[in-house]
C-alpha cells in the first residue's frame, strides 16, 4: 500500500515585547502600564510594549528627550537585564521542545517549530495549548503563526500580534487562506526584505507581500538574487528553507561598546580594550575556537565637531591561534598604544567614546598550526590554559559585568567604560541574593 507524505507545516513562535514581558514576569502590577527597556548604558529606548508604544515613543529614542513624558504618564523604565533575558529565554525554549521533536532557535525571542504531521490531530488546538500554556508555564505572552514554509509562519506570526480576534494564533492551511494573509502583509513587513529592497518594489508598484509573489520568478531572480527568489517561492507555499538543529560556529566575533562617560586617558582605553578581549574569547572557548587576527578599534562621538573626530584602528596576525585571555591582553594592549594619539604640550585631547575588539579567522582549536614567529613555551601556554580553565569554572555563566576573576588591567579609578546599568532589575532566576523569599505563616 502506498503511503502520502504528510505536507510541510512550520510554526513561528515569537515572545509578545520580549524583553518587557521579561520584566512584568516577578512584577506583574506593571503589566497593564507602558514599560521600556534602555540601551547599553541607559542611553535610549531599545524596547517597548504596547502601552508605551501607544505614547508614540519609537525605539531608538533618547531617553533623556522622554524625561517628561516617563514622569507625566509613571512609564516603568528598565537597564537591559541581559543574564535574566538570557534566563527566560531558556526556559521558553526548554518548553517549546516538549511540544515538537524538532526546532531552531532563531533569536533569543523565536524559534521556529517542526508540526509536520500534526494536521489530522487538530492543528489548531494544538497550536492555542502551545500558546495558552507558554504564558501559564514560563509567564510569558507569544503568538504563534503556522504555515506550509518559514516566510510564511513569519508572515502569519505577523498577522497575529495585529489581529486580536485570532488570540495570538495565525494559521495558514491552505492557498485561499494564504492569499488573504499576504494581501494583509505590508512589503516591510515580510521577512527579508530590507529597506533597499523595500524601496525597489516600492518603484514597481509593490506594496503588499501578495503582490510580491505574484511578481514574474526571472524579475526576482535577476533583482533581487537567489536570496530572494527563495523568499518569493516561500511566499508562493514552496518550502525552500529547513531548520537549522545546529547553529553554525562564528567566522569572527566581536565586542563593541560606546562608554558612560568620554574618556581621554590611555588607562581607560586599555581597561575597555582589556574587558572586550575577555569577552571576545570567552565566546571563543565556548564555541571550541581560536583566533588567528586581533583587530582593535577606537572613536570618538561622531556628532561632535568635526575637527574633534579621531577614527582609528589597526590590525594584526596572532604568532599562534588562541582563545586564551592572559595570552590575548598584552597584543591587545600593543595595539592600542599604536593607536593612541601622541599629544605635542597644551595639545587638545581627544574625547574617545566608543572601542572595539574582534578576534578573526578563527580555526578549530585541535586543528592549530603555529607559525615560524611563535616563540612561546609550548608547556607555559599549556599551563596559562588550564588556569583559564579554573577561571571560567571561577567566573561560570557570569556575564562581562559580573565576573567574580577579571584582569587588573581592567580596573581604573574612574571605570568610566564600564557598563552603566542604574535601573536594573533584580534577576532572581540566577542571582540568589535577589531570590524571592516567601513569608511563613505564623
Amino acid at each position: 500500500m502506498m503511503t502520502t507524505k504528510a505536507p510541510k507545516m512550520f510554526g513561528h513562535a515569537d515572545g509578545n515585547s520580549f524583553y518587557c514581558s521579561v520584566e512584568t514576569i516577578y512584577k506583574p502590577w506593571l503589566r497593564e502600564g507602558p514599560v521600556i527597556v534602555a540601551s547599553n548604558n541607559d542611553i535610549c529606548a531599545i524596547a517597548m510594549n504596547k502601552p508605551a508604544k501607544a505614547l508614540d515613543i519609537k525605539m531608538g529614542t533618547i531617553l533623556s528627550d522622554l524625561t517628561d513624558l516617563i514622569r507625566e504618564n509613571r512609564i516603568a523604565t528598565f537597564s537591559s537585564n541581559y543574564e535574566l533575558y538570557g534566563e527566560v529565554s531558556s526556559r521558553m525554549m526548554r518548553h517549546f521542545s516538549q511540544y515538537v521533536d524538532r526546532m531552531e532557535v532563531y533569536s533569543i525571542d523565536e524559534a521556529f517549530l517542526d508540526l509536520t504531521g500534526f494536521q489530522n490531530n487538530g492543528l489548531e488546538k494544538y497550536g492555542r495549548e502551545i500558546v495558552r500554556s507558554t504564558a501559564r508555564n514560563i509567564r510569558m505572552p507569544i503568538c504563534l503563526g503556522i504555515a506550509p514554509t518559514k516566510a510564511l509562519a513569519k508572515a502569519a506570526n505577523k498577522l497575529a500580534k495585529t489581529d486580536i480576534d485570532r488570540k495570538g494564533l495565525y494559521i495558514i492551511d491552505s492557498d485561499s487562506d494564504r492569499v488573504e494573509a499576504l494581501k494583509e502583509l505590508a512589503i516591510a513587513d515580510v521577512w527579508g526584505i530590507g529597506d533597499s529592497y523595500e524601496e525597489l518594489l516600492l518603484r514597481e508598484g509593490v506594496e503588499n507581500a501578495y503582490q510580491f509573489s505574484c511578481m514574474p520568478q526571472k524579475w526576482v531572480r535577476k533583482k533581487m538574487t537567489v536570496m530572494g527568489e527563495r523568499l518569493w517561492m516561500e511566499l508562493n507555499g514552496v518550502s525552500c528553507l529547513e531548520l537549522e538543529m545546529m547553529l553554525p560556529d562564528k567566522k569572527e566575533v566581536c565586542t563593541s561598546r560606546a562608554f558612560r562617560h568620554t574618556v581621554t586617558e590611555f588607562e581607560e582605553l586599555q581597561a575597555a580594550v582589556v574587558r572586550y578581549l575577555d569577552s571576545c574569547a570567552r565566546k571563543l572557548r565556548k564555541q571550541g575556537s581560536c583566533a588567528q587576527t586581533l583587530y582593535v578599534m577606537i572613536r570618538t562621538d561622531n556628532r561632535k565637531d568635526k575637527w574633534k573626530e579621531c577614527f582609528r584602528s589597526l590590525k594584526m596576525e596572532l604568532p599562534f591561534p588562541t582563545h586564551t585571555t592572559s595570552e590575548l591582553i598584552p597584543y591587545g594592549i600593543e595595539l592600542l598604544k599604536k593607536l593612541y594619539p601622541r599629544y605635542r604640550p597644551g595639545q587638545y585631547k581627544y574625547e574617545f567614546r566608543k572601542a572595539e575588539v574582534t578576534l578573526g579567522k578563527l580555526v578549530p582549536e585541535n586543528a592549530r598550526q603555529a607559525n615560524i614567529y611563535d616563540t612561546t613555551d609550548p608547556v607555559y601556554r599549556q599551563k596559562m590554559e588550564r588556569l583559564q580553565q579554573v577561571v571560567d569554572e571561577v567566573n561560570g555563566g557570569l556575564n562581562l559585568d559580573s565576573r567574580y576573576l577579571r584582569m587588573g588591567a581592567e580596573i581604573t579609578k574612574s571605570n568610566y567604560t564600564a557598563l552603566q546599568r542604574n535601573m536594573l532589575s533584580e534577576n532572581p532566576l540566577s542571582n540568589w541574593d535577589n531570590r524571592i523569599l516567601i513569608g511563613q505563616c505564623v
